[in-house]
């Protein structure tokens, strides 16, 4: 099951962004570990981006399904969390002004610069919609999507963005749609009993698009 999981995302480049794209089941959990093992065997570090306690509520999960979290506890592990109060894993910056896009940004970048000694590593940004809910106009958003953008191209990262495209949709449809622009990969992902299915609908390969990863997740979930 890693072959085919890991052979995606080697496919994806670093200075990529990928979305990650679900409506329900425990495919945040499912995504995280398996992101986790990938730089792992990569010996890469990962930067985790927890947004409002969406980290220890995905780790409690975990706990409550009997799998083991602690690839998500290991010292090349580093957690940069936005809002929220459960501080779980190794925290290096917790922004907890979140009413001000502009702050924020500030702040995410302050956290980030504890780690430029790093020279690539895995970023995983979780609850990133839970964040938007609470932006009071279109401009914050405006701003927000075009920081995130920016990121787009930077050569030492390789970012995962899991996001429930309903919460997306029923804060504003055109989140959705302004996160696909910039995302230069997009998986969606449903689980159907035991099996997960990853379809690509954006791809920098041509070639993969439209292609549907199948992956046996009953003994993980």
């Amino acid at each position: 099951m890693n072959d085919t999981i890991f052979e995606l995302m080697d496919s994806i480049r670093f200075g990529e962004t990928a979305l990650i794209e679900y409506s329900s089941s425990f495919i945040p959990e499912f995504a995280l570990l398996k992101i986790a093992e990938y730089a792992r065997a990569k010996n890469l570090p990962l930067i985790i981006d927890d947004n409002f306690d969406t980290f220890p509520l995905i780790i409690t999960h975990l706990k409550v399904l009997g799998i083991r979290e602690d690839i998500l506890n290991s010292k090349n592990v580093y957690v940069i969390k936005t809002g929220g109060k459960k501080k779980v894993g190794n925290v290096i910056a917790h922004i907890k002004d979140v009413e001000e896009p502009r702050i924020y940004i500030q702040e995410y970048k302050k956290g980030l610069q504890q780690l430029s000694n790093i020279e690539k590593f895995i970023n995983v940004v979780l609850g990133l919609e839970k964040l938007f809910m609470i932006m009071k106009n279109p401009l914050e958003v405006y701003l927000s999507i075009m920081d995130i953008q920016k990121y787009l191209g930077n050569k030492k990262r390789k970012a995962f963005y899991i996001m429930n495209v309903n919460l997306l949709n029923s804060i504003n449809p055109l989140l959705k749609f302004e996160f696909e622009r910039v995302a230069s990969l997009i998986g969606e992902v449903r689980v159907v009993h035991s099996t997960a299915y990853v379809k690509i609908l954006k791809c920098m390969n041509p070639r993969l698009v439209g292609n549907e990863i199948t992956v046996d997740v009953g003994d993980e979930l």
